[in-house]
């Protein structure tokens, strides 16, 4: 299976998880990710996982990736990398075990993965929002240009009327 297989079908189940799919960026992640560049969030990505999933034992694991706070944090729960108990449930790695350099970039590739599709997603919405807009404001000015000349059309009516 290739990675884009794999991945394919990855998102898909995440996508039909009512918990995974719940999680999405929000305005301030988003203008911290373009403040700061995906670089550096991929670094801070893969310090997040050397740090908090990599080892073989992580004492307070389900609860070391907070819900928010890092637009890693909120992808690493929508990815299930959060956790080791969730990378062993839908990732396949085995407890118990230190995470390989491998298996870590394979973990910090599916969070970027996330985030980009994220960030792809939020500008198609603010580009349908600004066409909505123009569109209702493309409207709007030909109603009033309508109003304007029934307008015109009625005062002309009224000084027919009013001349013997």
């Amino acid at each position: 299976m290739t990675k884009e297989e794999w991945y394919a079908r990855l998102f898909e189940r995440l996508g039909r998880s009512k918990f995974r799919s719940g999680f999405h960026l929000t305005q301030k992640d988003i203008d911290y990710i373009h403040e700061k560049g995906l670089d550096t969030i991929r670094q801070h990505a893969r310090d997040f996982i050397a740090q908090r999933e990599a080892p073989a034992f992580i004492p307070n694991d389900g609860k070391q990736t907070p819900m928010r706070g890092h637009p890693v944090f909120v992808a690493q729960h929508a990815t299930a990398t959060c956790c080791r108990e969730c990378i062993r449930k839908w990732h396949t790695f085995a407890p118990g075990v230190e995470l390989g350099p491998r298996q870590q970039e394979y973990l910090v590739d599916v969070i970027m993965t996330w985030i980009v599709r994220e960030l792809a997603a939020a500008e198609e919405k603010v580009a349908e929002e600004t066409a909505t807009e123009d569109a209702v404001t493309s409207q709007t000015g030909k109603v009033m240009a309508d109003e304007a000349v029934t307008l015109q059309a009625r005062k002309e009516m009224s000084n027919d009327i009013k001349r013997p």
